[in-house]
């Protein structure tokens, strides 16, 4: 006779499939209400359960690693870094990497001023030949060099607060120094610049 669950062949007087180890169903008995593994044992009715278990600890991986990585992001934004890439881009004079540092709104002024000419050039060609130009006097030791130290910050609320910078400013051997207050926004998850509450005219650096 053949198995009804898998199809093989199997003895006549065979009481378990020796294949698939289901309870041989015969003529005029009733079908089996489990399933049963090779040795006789009978095997998980409801399998599926552990697939819901294996699918719910997937998910909660998932959402762990996700948490972990928002919180290291969230660590590694904060007002004090976005002071640190400004010091780094003024002692490249990389103008790119200072406006970079600013709100978006001011990041299109600046991209749309960009585009105004002065003569036969334009303001963006202009910003590009002196970060040019940076990078040859950095090599050669002739740019000035900034210190931007932060001193203490006031939050109001979670997107904004006001940094307090000391800005040094060292060349042929002479410092100067002055305090800035800087005021900064949380932006699509980084600390920048709020240029619409600040007159760059009335900055040192």
């Amino acid at each position: 006779m053949f198995c009804s669950n898998c199809g093989k062949k199997i003895e006549d007087t065979s009481i378990y499939c020796q294949y698939c180890g289901r309870k041989v169903q015969l003529p005029g008995q009733a079908a089996p209400e489990g399933t049963y593994g090779v040795q006789g044992r009978p095997k998980n009715p409801h399998p599926t359960g552990n697939k819901k278990i294996v699918v719910l600890l997937i998910i909660l991986i998932i959402l762990a690693g996700a948490l972990i990585g928002s919180a290291i992001f969230l660590r590694s934004a904060t007002p004090k870094r976005t002071i640190h890439k400004i010091e780094t881009a003024l002692n490249k004079m990389d103008m790119e990497g200072v406006v970079a540092c600013f709100d978006k709104d001011t990041r299109k002024e600046f991209a749309d001023a960009t585009d105004e000419t002065v003569g036969s050039f334009s303001y963006g060609q202009y910003f590009g030949l002196l970060s040019g130009l940076g990078g040859l006097f950095q090599e050669s030791g002739l740019t000035p060099q900034f210190r931007l130290t932060v001193q203490d910050i006031t939050y109001a609320g979670r997107s904004k607060c006001v940094v307090n910078i000391l800005c040094s400013i060292s060349y042929q051997g002479k410092t100067e120094s002055d305090r800035e207050a800087i005021p900064m926004i949380l932006e699509n998850g980084a600390w920048v610049i709020d240029g619409s509450q600040i007159n760059l005219s009335d900055l040192s650096f």
